[in-house]
Parts: structure tokens; sequence; C-alpha cells
């Protein structure tokens, strides 16, 4: 980390994972008989084929960190990016009829990898004596194996908004009302690869929200165009007894306008909870 400005500090860092090389058979028998392929086909699909890999990864990320107002407020920002290798998948290939009528399916070892990168911002401090506010945002692209296919499986989970607040209505000796506020605004994103949904390529409906299919790396991928909103806040009220010791009640709900939300990326529709109130009692001793 470096500091070239009183009030700014920025960081890199790069981390490394690398295993001893290993070795398979690129290609083997999962049905029938090695000896029912031509020649040709023997050639095409060797069986003492040896591949050579190396599993590891590979994560880098930047970031910078900011006091302004005189140190009332607080920005940081943060990017990242991961890459493994070395996931074995193996996976049949089309099946050969032999010239006896016999089937022979020639399976192979796939060596596959994933990838994620990202940004975060965060942005927070104490506004006034009374006023404490936070917001970020943060969003995740990448992919994972598909081990069905052989290929990517790409993950867009939502890019989320989340901000938060609190302002104090308390007297001189910090007793009285306080309120807090805040929420969460979820942006379009990937439902999950959907190969049942070949031949989509128009918009549909699904719970009366907009959705819409489309292709990508010889796939069939949901995107949920929504931008979903849930809102959370509470009031509280906090007093202090004879010997000076704090009392607070407090009264919150989470999701409070009941918002019909769902997320997911491989797993389509997971419902998130529904309004919830709580009343909570605290106390200092």
């Amino acid at each position: 980390m470096v500091k070239p400005l009183k009030w700014l500090s920025v960081y890199a860092m790069q981390a490394e994972q690398s295993d001893p090389v290993q070795s398979n058979f690129r290609y083997f028998i999962d049905t029938g008989s090695y000896n029912s392929l031509t020649a040709a086909q023997q050639q095409q699909y060797p069986l003492d084929l040896v591949q050579y890999y190396t599993p590891g990864g590979i994560t880098k990320e930047v970031g910078l960190k900011m006091s302004l107002l005189n140190n009332r407020l607080f920005v940081s920002a943060t990017a990242f990016r991961s890459a493994t290798n070395g996931q074995i998948s193996p996976r049949a290939l089309p099946a050969i009829t032999n010239a006896d009528n016999s089937i022979t399916v020639v399976a192979q070892r796939f060596i596959l990898g994933t990838t994620a990168s990202g940004l975060e911002v965060e942005v927070g401090g104490r506004l006034s004596d009374r006023l404490v506010v936070s917001a970020n945002y943060g969003i995740t692209r990448g992919y994972f194996p598909n081990f069905g296919t052989g290929g990517k499986q790409y993950l867009a989970p939502p890019a989320t908004i989340n901000f938060r607040g609190k302002y104090d209505f308390s007297n001189s000796r910090g007793e009285g009302l306080y309120a807090t506020f805040g929420g969460m605004v979820r942006l379009p994103y990937l439902i999950r690869q959907a190969d049942t949904f070949r031949g989509f390529n128009s918009s549909y409906s699904l719970q009366n929200k907009s959705i819409t299919a489309w292709w990508a790396d010889n796939a069939v991928y949901i995107r949920d165009e929504r931008t979903q909103f849930s809102a959370d806040g509470g009031i509280g009220y906090k007093w202090k007894n004879k010997g000076g010791l704090e009392r607070r009640l407090y009264l919150s709900s989470t999701n409070m306008f009941n918002e019909l939300v769902t997320v997911a990326t491989i797993t389509p529709q997971v419902v998130m909870p529904f309004r919830k109130v709580t009343l909570t009692y605290t106390m200092d001793f």
C-alpha cells in the first residue's frame, strides 16, 4: 500500500498458486469395444494420448481509499480478477456405429477452469453530528465449468446497490428518538443456463415479470430484466437510567413494503424473505 496524498491510499496485490504438473489419458472407452473402431477412428481417438496440465490459480486485486471532508466521508473502491485451472470433466462424445452394427462411445477428459471479476465501491461517513450514511455498489461476472457439456457456464448474479442511514434526534444528554432507513436495489441478472429452453428467441412472461432468453456459447440463458428493490427502516428511542447506563427500544422492519424479490444464478426463482418486523430492547450494564 502506498499513500501518495494525505487523504488517498492505493494498493495492489497478486496471489498465485501452482500445483505440480499432472497428466491423464485424454480419451477412454465409455461403452462398447475399442477394437470395433476403424483404423482411422482409432487414430482420431488414441487411448495412449497423454495430456498434461498444471492445476492452479491467480488472483489480482487493486483498490483505493479516500478520506474527504475532514475525515467525515470515506470512499473505497476495489476491483479484482480471479482465475483457476485444472478441473477435469469427463464427457462422452457422439456414439459411433461400427461396421458390425455395434455401438462404441468414446469419452474425453476436458480440462476446465473458472474465472471471476468484479468491482465494489463503498461510500460512507458522518455527514453531520446527527446523520450517518453509507452506500455501496457491487458487481461480479465470470464463468465456471459446465460439466455436462465441457463448456462454460456463465455467471452474472444481480449487481447490487445498498444504502443505509441513521438520523439521531436525541437531545444534548443523548436521549430521544432516532430513525434508520435503507434498502437494496438488485439489477437485471442471468437466472440460469437453460438447455430445455432451446429455440426460445423472444421475450416471454414469468409471474408477470419481464424475462428474455438469449444464446451464448452454444447454450440458452434466461435473463431477468427487472430492477428489484426492497426497503428497510426503523425507529428507536434511547434513554439513560439513574446510573447513567443507556437503554434502547428499537422497532425495525426488513423488506418493509413486502416486495416479491427473486434472485437466482443456477436454481431459478429463489424467493428472498418477505417483510419481517422486530422489536428489540437493549440495555447496557
